[in-house]
């Protein structure tokens, strides 16, 4: 692998960062995320652009199956984190990665290399685990930028120096032109004991998937065998392979209950919903229609039906809400939306609901927050704010006018080939 390469991983690594002195979840606890801050999704889209520039993307449809397939498995089990933008990178290295706002890198190292889906599982469910315990959102934006420009930067050098009559020490004296960026960035990968959370998180989120957790520890058996005891090359700060399969091996017992009562309830007829997602997503255009027409009484038959039917959508959420926040009940509006984004954290319409309701009350602070966290996610709210009658109390805002006429800018979706896709 070559020493920019190993620098690419590495800052991306350190991006996804945080810092924490012991493991704060009793074994078999799966922690509920909250919401990702729109500061650190939009340096993320940054971020994931630069990424893209310089890392080859993996154009291949039946690894992209494989891994949405098991991803699939994983986030039916784990509490609601909303929507994940996942990628697969054509690097040979057995890694993944996330990044704040749900985005999943998978190397083709890590699909090559394991033995089985079982072992992908472990893995991607590993990092799902730094999402759950909020491993990843814990950097500030002014280190973000930091990493975004030092990518650049040697980006821009490794460019200039592989120009003819260049030598491979050119590219290392440009590395070294480096540390000063780099410096900050051993202190932001993730700790040991984060990475022994991840671990536990991820072991039981793959029993409660159905997804036999004795993977876990064959992962790390395989990393011993392949590499020999102690930390990949690049992985200097993660805990050592043999001490990560010592805590598998220890966790395996109440893992494997755990794996157990999940295959029996996968055995009940009722485990999933009887209604097709399509026939949920006609009745939520039913109930927005009532709603726009002003017939409450059938948006609200339409919503409480939905809400058995579809507990786990945000949309059903935002219609309870709007109904409540029509008939005056602002209390009930708000948890309403509440409990939407409690399901899709990074929902701007949510927050942008949440916010109106904070200034019906008279909550000017909490109102400024959440309209600024919706304006960041979605630009376009910000037209329709400045008529809203829910934010009259706040026409005459200086602050409320500045979130008006700020500058939000969000780069588009990337085209990647179809390679980044999204799951559920």
């Amino acid at each position: 692998m070559s020493t920019f390469r190993r620098f690419l991983i590495f800052l991306a690594i350190a991006l996804v960062t945080g810092c924490g002195p012991s493991i704060r979840f009793r074994p078999g606890e799966i922690p509920s995320p909250g919401a990702t801050e729109p500061e650190y999704i939009y340096e993320t889209q940054q971020f994931h652009a630069q990424l893209l520039q310089q890392q080859p993307v993996y154009y291949n449809p039946v690894a992209v199956r494989r891994v949405s397939r098991i991803l699939d498995k994983l986030l039916d089990a784990t509490p609601s984190t909303g929507h994940w933008t996942v990628t697969l990178l054509d690097d040979p290295a057995f890694n993944a990665m996330v990044a704040p706002g749900n985005y999943m890198y998978v190397f083709r190292g890590l699909l090559d290399k394991s033995r089985n889906d079982d072992e992908v599982a472990a893995v991607l469910a590993h990092e799902i685990g730094h999402r759950l315990a909020q491993h990843e959102i814990k950097t500030s934006g002014q280190i973000w930028g930091e990493a975004i420009a030092a990518l650049a930067t040697v980006a821009a050098g490794v460019a200039v120096a592989a120009q003819e009559g260049s030598t491979a020490q050119d590219v290392e004296d440009i590395m070294d032109m480096t540390n000063a960026l780099g410096v900050g960035f051993t202190t932001l990968r993730y700790e040991k004991d984060q990475e022994r959370e991840a671990d536990q998180i991820g072991m039981f989120l793959m029993a409660d998937a159905g997804i036999n957790p004795m993977a876990a520890a064959d992962v790390w058996a395989g990393r011993i065998a392949e590499e020999g005891a102690g930390g990949s090359d690049f992985f200097s700060t993660h805990p050592l392979h043999e001490d990560r399969y010592a805590m598998a091996v220890q966790l395996l017992p109440l893992a494997q209950v755990r794996y157990q009562e999940a295959l029996k309830r996968r055995k009940s007829p009722e485990r999933r919903r009887a209604t097709p997602p399509a026939a949920v997503t006609y009745e939520i255009a039913q109930a927005q229609q009532a709603l726009a027409n002003n017939d409450l009484d059938t948006a609200s038959n339409i919503a409480r039906s939905l809400t058995a039917k579809a507990p786990s959508s945000p949309e059903v959420y935002n219609i309870l809400g709007l109904i409540k926040a029509t008939k005056g009940d602002t209390k009930q509006a708000h948890k309403a939306f509440e409990r939407g984004l409690s399901i899709a954290p990074d929902d701007p319409i949510l927050r942008y609901n949440v916010g109106c309701m904070h200034a019906r009350h008279g909550e000017r602070a909490q109102a400024l927050r959440a309209l600024q966290q919706a304006f960041t996610l979605q630009p376009s709210l910000t037209e329709g704010a400045r008529e809203d009658p829910d934010l009259e109390s706040l026409y005459d805002d200086p602050e409320f006018k500045a979130l008006l006429e700020k500058q939000y800018i969000i780069p588009p979706p990337l085209d990647v080939g179809g390679n980044s896709f999204s799951v559920n």
